[in-house]
């Protein structure tokens, strides 16, 4: 019964990952131009990176203030959820301005 969960949850992370890993280009085109899709993608790659970089020692940190090991997993949940909510409010920001910018030209 594990196994099997174990073997769908690996197939809905593949299936995931490999859309993150597809949308990243067209999505730094769509907001940044093709023009700057090149200056777009390093400093994505920076924030990712940085972001790895700090997230370990500040779990390991956050577990041995708490002795919890779930915080750690909550707290990443929270940022993670953060992050969409963040995202969504500037593609909707986008999509207003484009309208606006629309309307000022025609």
């Amino acid at each position: 019964d594990a196994y099997w969960s174990f073997v769908v949850v690996c197939m809905m992370f593949g299936t995931f990952l490999s859309a993150w890993c597809a949308v990243t280009s067209p999505a730094i085109v769509d907001i940044a131009g093709i023009d700057l899709l090149t200056s777009g993608f390093g400093t994505l790659t920076f924030v990712r990176g940085f972001a790895a970089l700090i997230g370990p020692p500040i779990a390991g940190y956050l577990v041995d203030q708490t002795e919890n090991m779930d915080n750690a997993f909550y707290l990443s949940a929270a940022l993670l959820f953060t992050s969409g909510v963040i995202c969504g409010f500037s593609w909707i920001a986008q999509k207003v301005i484009a309208k606006k910018r629309s309307k000022a030209s025609t």
